[in-house]
């Protein structure tokens, strides 16, 4: 892998002492040397989802909180993408504003490798962004855009709650999933709680596998990081 200064951390963005600790030959560019072991990948395949440790380096997580925290004061809401439609009282009025950039983007590209590996499957990067959580970390019961096979999660910024996963609700529709989350009698219990690792990520069957994160506050501005992979035979975001 070619070398990029942009992503391979400490120079650019002076990068702290502890990096200095790491054992630099796991990493090639930033991002992990090794495959993924083999029960990860297993695990993937039979749930649709896993965790990802030590996907990156350190330098690199510094690196993206960095992008992330600059690049908020340019970020905007989508006017496309998964909705979910939900009752009057549970809808909150308010978009999750994204923004996207060059270090991210170049992550995007760089672990495209290992979610092949993982998936199995010759996926393409499809797109890329932050998402930004200033007082809440909500987020409603969706699906992602047919055209996410999979996609990679990671807290690049502060803190947010675990992701909530429901298996027991897939095949349903947009709409039907609407009327779960405007239940307030809803026993959200059976979810599976998914917490990104640190210098990691979480891979997920977003767009098979319904998944929210139950509003909590956020103790500082924070972001997550979201990486979509898709099929080269599917269109890419329009």
């Amino acid at each position: 892998m070619t070398h990029n200064p942009s992503i391979d951390g400490r120079k650019r963005i002076g990068m702290s002492i502890v990096t200095d600790l790491i054992d630099d030959t796991m990493f090639e560019d930033g991002v992990r040397r090794a495959p993924l072991a083999l029960d990860t990948r297993a695990d993937f395949r039979r749930d649709g989802f896993a965790d990802l440790h030590d996907l990156w380096s350190p330098a690199v997580s510094d690196a993206l909180a960095e992008e992330a925290r600059r690049l908020f004061a340019r970020a905007e809401v989508p006017s496309n993408g998964p909705r979910t439609p939900v009752s009057e009282h549970r809808a909150t009025g308010r978009g999750t504003p994204v923004a996207t950039g060059p270090i991210l983007d170049h992550l995007h590209r760089a672990i495209a490798t290992h979610v092949r590996a993982l998936s199995g499957r010759m996926l393409v990067p499809s797109f890329a962004n932050y998402g930004y959580f200033a007082d809440e970390d909500g987020v409603i019961l969706h699906l992602d855009t047919d055209a996410t096979e999979v996609v990679v999660l990671t807290t690049a910024l502060g803190a947010t709650g675990p992701l909530h996963v429901h298996p027991e609700l897939q095949g349903l529709t947009p709409t039907e999933l609407g009327v779960f989350e405007s239940d307030p009698d809803w026993d959200d219990s059976a979810a599976v709680r998914l917490t990104y690792p640190t210098h990691g990520a979480t891979a997920l069957r977003g767009a098979r596998l319904p998944h929210r994160r139950p509003s909590r506050p956020v103790a500082s501005l924070s972001a997550v990081a979201a990486l979509h992979y898709r099929s080269p035979f599917l269109p890419g975001p329009t």
